[in-house]
């Protein structure tokens, strides 16, 4: 692993990777940093560090503000309340399978440049992120998992572990943050973007309901200290008391991406190295 960086904080280079489509687009991001609280000077200090609550405040707004709930990192982009829609449609499956192919269906519904297959055999389960022979940003591919990955793990109830991650793309300088997030076995430049994990969890029960859902969608946004996109079955006592008490009322869109995104999980709690 590289640089490790500083728990509960987020380098000013995802800050970056955000914004970049706004900027490209003329966008004016003023209002975004305010209601992030960011000051701009920060901006121009590479080596920068902002709280994972800042940087949670500055994906909301930047979603308002593009009306993109996946930052135009893709060229369709993904309308405000997508998530809620896809949220709504996972939920009344059967079990974690049902719920991975319709949310898969979903997303290859409403973007064009990247296409998810869920591959399934006796011992794993594998998520391949196809982008139409274009290398992509990282960020995108990162993005895309969190999305996935994230209300995956909230539907059942409990983190999924990772047993292996790979994307097409080159390494960037710091790559904590994507090992912190998803898992240790982590590698670069390979043939296919994707996660693997134990096949037997696709068979999980959904755990939430249509009726819990509406409290995941208006949750305000929270702060644990803990990695808890989910429960893991056997996860420590004290990270299981503080899964319980952020997970009961279920984060929303927004909550979801101060625990499920990269930058935001400080432990790699519910990974796992492969072999």
């Amino acid at each position: 692993m590289k640089s490790a960086g500083m728990k509960g904080t987020v380098a000013i280079e995802l800050v970056h990777e955000a914004l970049h489509a706004a900027q490209l687009r003329n966008l004016d991001i003023t209002h975004v940093l305010e209601l992030a609280k960011l000051d701009r000077e920060l901006l121009s200090s590479p080596r920068a560090r902002i709280s994972a609550a800042a940087y949670s405040r500055m994906w909301v707004a930047l979603a308002d503000l593009m009306d993109d709930e996946f930052f135009g990192l893709d060229s369709h982009g993904l309308r405000r309340g997508s998530y809620a829609l896809m949220t709504r449609a996972a939920v009344s499956s059967d079990n974690l399978e049902h719920a991975l192919r319709r949310i898969l269906r979903f997303l290859r519904s409403t973007l064009d440049d990247f296409r998810g297959e869920l591959i399934r055999t006796d011992s794993e389960a594998r998520v391949i992120l196809h982008d139409g022979g274009v290398l992509r940003r990282l960020f995108g591919y990162g993005t895309w998992f969190i999305l996935v990955h994230g209300l995956a793990c909230w539907l059942v109830h409990r983190r999924i572990p990772l047993s292996e991650m790979q994307f097409r793309c080159a390494p960037p300088a710091d790559d904590s943050h994507y090992r912190t997030r998803f898992c240790d076995n982590l590698s670069f430049n390979a043939k296919t973007t994707h996660i693997v994990f134990a096949s037997e969890l696709l068979d999980l029960k959904i755990a939430e309901t249509p009726e819990t859902v509406d409290n995941f969608l208006r949750a305000p946004p929270r702060t644990c200290s803990s990695s808890i996109t989910t429960t893991p079955v056997q996860a420590p006592r004290s990270e299981r008391a503080c899964a319980a008490r952020c997970q009961t009322r279920g984060p929303s869109w927004k909550r979801s991406l101060r625990h499920c995104a990269f930058p935001v999980q400080p432990s790699n709690a519910g990974c796992s190295k492969k072999g």
